[in-house]
């Protein structure tokens, strides 16, 4: 809204997802049909996607995280999915069967990023909040934030995207899914670091015109 803004970013919490099971197997060790708990679209696209040999079905969940373990404890899913970041906030991370690299499970933008709303006219607050800013994270979280907004995407829509700055250069990956999994799209971008929303508005734009603005339209139409 008009008049308020998002404060520096703290460093950033581990971004990547967690895999929990109830008898500790890792979800590419899941019996075929087995069911998976997830209400993301994101999640649910690329396990489709990345294991659609295994035919696990996808099933939604509800609730904070004690509410979904104890449903994972009872036998109503086989395994869940959930941000590794919350878990460890919580102190849950030894729950995790398995953390999901990028490779098999991309991130959300600016998963594990505490978003500080505030007033934008609130210099002394901002000056405050400057004191626990994270440069990477502050720059990454802009940058996958520009990327979203290229993509003109929301929670609803199968994106993923991982950033990383190495060696003075902020490299970016992306990539978007159509809901079932059958389809996807990936592109990478590089840049200057302290241009982090150019490079976020660029790769948005590269994704796009690789086949990603086909998948959105598909997934906006239902099909």
């Amino acid at each position: 809204p008009s008049g308020l803004i998002l404060g520096p970013t703290p460093e950033r919490e581990d971004p990547r997802d967690a895999f929990l099971s109830r008898f500790g197997e890792r979800i590419q060790e899941l019996p075929r049909r087995s069911i998976i708990g997830t209400s993301s679209p994101r999640r649910k696209a690329q396990i489709l996607h990345k294991f659609a040999n295994r035919n696990y079905r996808i099933e939604p969940i509800r609730g904070n995280v004690e509410t979904r373990l104890k449903k994972l404890q009872k036998g109503d899913y086989d395994g869940v999915v959930l941000a590794y970041a919350g878990l460890k906030r919580l102190g849950l991370e030894k729950e995790a069967a398995q953390i999901l690299e990028p490779d098999l499970m991309w991130p959300a933008h600016n998963q594990g990023c505490l978003g500080l709303e505030m007033r934008e006219a609130d210099q002394d607050l901002f000056a405050l909040l400057k004191t626990i800013e994270h440069a990477e994270s502050d720059l990454v979280a802009r940058a996958e934030r520009s990327f979203l907004q290229g993509m003109g995407g929301d929670c609803n829509v199968p994106l993923g995207v991982f950033s990383r700055v190495s060696a003075d250069e902020l490299h970016m990956k992306a990539g978007i899914w159509d809901a079932l999994g059958t389809k996807a799209i990936f592109a990478e971008q590089t840049g200057e670091p302290h241009e982090a929303p150019l490079v976020g508005a660029k790769l948005a734009g590269t994704l796009l015109y690789a086949g990603g603005s086909e998948i959105m339209l598909m997934d906006s139409r239902g099909a």
